[in-house]
């Protein structure tokens, strides 16, 4: 082997150590949000919350997410659409992991903050942000990092708009919901929640 591809065999080897201690960083980082947001009970900035928002907790807001998903066949899309969007991010869009939880963080504490307002669009925005803000800073393109969201969220809305008539959770709850999506999806696959078919 000659001298240069030696040196760039080398360069790319540790070039390739140094992006996955980096992810494995950014990820790590971003666990600690997640864990640190959870803690937090942040008051709504207006000081009342609103009648729209009565849940402060995942764990309250589950039930509720439960019966927004009553229909077998929205429950079903819901695990297609996680399963095909956590297997397409691991394949191919890696910088969504930490991104998606970092985004979990951010609207987590959002959501206390904005519980004053009717729906959660200015939760789901600064959700976005995060997302995009981790997903570019790990080297991934806007349309690419964009394109796990659409994925996942397709199967859901599917399911809402045609078998089971609602509007989804997420209009008001973004982070609590993106939360229930993938405690449903695991509790699915784990067999302790019947998909009800």
């Amino acid at each position: 082997m000659s001298a240069k591809k030696a040196k760039r065999s080398t360069s790319s080897e540790s070039s390739g150590s140094a992006g996955v201690a980096y992810y494995l960083f950014v990820t790590s980082l971003a666990v600690a949000a997640l864990a640190v947001a959870m803690s937090i009970h942040v008051a709504p900035y207006n000081g009342t919350r609103s009648p729209s928002k009565p849940y402060t907790s995942v764990v309250e807001f589950y039930p509720f997410y439960l019966g927004q998903h009553a229909d077998p066949v929205c429950r079903l899309l819901h695990v297609i659409g996680t399963a095909i969007t956590l297997i397409y991010a691991a394949t191919y869009v890696k910088a969504a992991i930490p991104a998606v939880i970092a985004a979990l963080a951010s609207g987590y504490v959002l959501c206390g903050f904005f519980s004053g307002l009717q729906n959660g669009v200015a939760e789901a925005v600064g959700m976005i942000v995060t997302y995009q803000f981790v997903a570019s800073h790990l080297r991934t393109r806007v349309t690419t990092a964009l394109s796990v969201l659409i994925i996942g969220y397709a199967f859901a809305w599917v399911g809402h708009f045609y078998f089971e008539h609602n509007n989804p959770a997420t209009f008001i709850y973004p982070s609590y919901s993106l939360i229930c999506d993938f405690t449903l999806f695991f509790r699915v696959i784990t067999l302790q929640e019947p998909l009800g078919f």
